[in-house]
């Protein structure tokens, strides 16, 4: 078993199925060492948006449990694009979040935390990131989160 799915196993991650496109676009591409992601929505297993209400003061914790859906659908990106082994990931370099908000709600970076949290506890050090929380009013299908990564791949 490879280190990043014990720790997986570990954390008490599965990850899920991976999620299908919604348009004309790769899910991921590698340029040279990065892997960069398309924008990922926190798909359910039945293929459709889990979460998609706006976040607001009072709905933090959704905002999180949306971001980790989000996350675990992005890593399952990143394996299946790195040949299914996530321990071709040398480090987690940069982190976009977007935050479907309410107006007024400037909290955005308390609900990307749960993306952070995740990849430091995955990959230690290497999984510390730059990283940006935007607050939007719209996100595709009304979901709550969207996320993109950057990572370094391990020399072949």
């Amino acid at each position: 078993m490879s280190t990043i799915n014990e720790k997986l196993k570990v954390l008490n991650l599965n990850l899920p199925s991976l999620p299908k496109p919604a348009g004309l676009y790769l899910p991921a591409l590698q340029v040279g060492l990065l892997v960069f992601t398309s924008g990922i929505l926190p798909y359910g297993k039945d293929g459709s948006i889990a979460y998609t209400q706006q976040i607001d003061n009072s709905s933090i914790d959704d905002g999180r449990e949306a971001t980790h859906c989000a996350l675990l659908n992005a890593l399952a990106v990143l394996k299946d694009t790195l040949g299914g082994d996530l321990d071709n990931i040398e480090r987690i370099v940069k982190l976009t979040g977007y935050v479907n908000s309410q107006t007024g709600f400037c909290q955005q970076p308390q609900v990307i935390n749960a993306a952070s949290e995740i990849l430091i506890n995955i990959w230690g050090e290497k999984g510390k990131h730059v990283r940006t929380a935007i607050g939007v009013n719209e996100l595709p299908f009304g979901s709550s989160v969207e996320l993109e990564l950057i990572v370094q791949v391990k020399k072949v």
